[in-house]
């Protein structure tokens, strides 16, 4: 049996994706500026410190509405749980109508890199300084500093 398009899936991308399975995502953790004011060597430059993951993957689309309705049940169970309870109490028909309009999307990872840029490269005089300054910094400077102690030991 052929599925069904939606009708009132108005974001065109689900049909490139089908056409080209093969994505890629990336998720960008803490990152900010370093001075050079915190380096023994003065003649230095500023950077940049980051922590990135990119996941290659594998992606289908779903459009049958039983799986479309477990894969957004599992949506709201892992980051609204508390308004499972609300969509469950919505009228059928509305539901079928929200379900019409969503195409699924199912991503299998084929590999996974991890980048992490917190200054492991400075001697550590250098770590240690930035790590304070991270760590008096605004929350993601702190997330950071949290990031370089757990990776480089400093």
């Amino acid at each position: 049996m052929a599925h069904r398009r939606p009708r009132g899936a108005r974001n065109p991308h689900w049909r490139w994706l089908e056409q080209s399975p093969q994505v890629l995502l990336v998720f960008q953790g803490p990152h900010g500026y370093v001075s050079p004011s915190l380096y023994e060597q003065k003649l230095s430059v500023p950077t940049w410190n980051y922590v990135a993951v990119h996941v290659y993957a594998e992606v289908s689309t779903v459009h049958d509405a039983v799986e479309k309705d477990a894969l957004l049940k599992r949506l709201i169970g892992r980051n609204e749980p508390a308004y499972a309870e609300q969509w469950r109490g919505l009228p059928e028909d509305f539901q079928q109508k929200m379900l019409s309009a969503i195409v699924g999307l199912r991503m299998v990872p084929v590999r996974v890199e991890a980048k992490f840029k917190l200054s492991q490269n400075r001697p550590a005089a250098d770590r240690a300084r930035i790590l304070a300054a991270q760590r008096e910094g605004n929350e993601t400077e702190r997330d950071m500093a949290d990031w370089m102690a757990r990776l480089t030991g400093a």
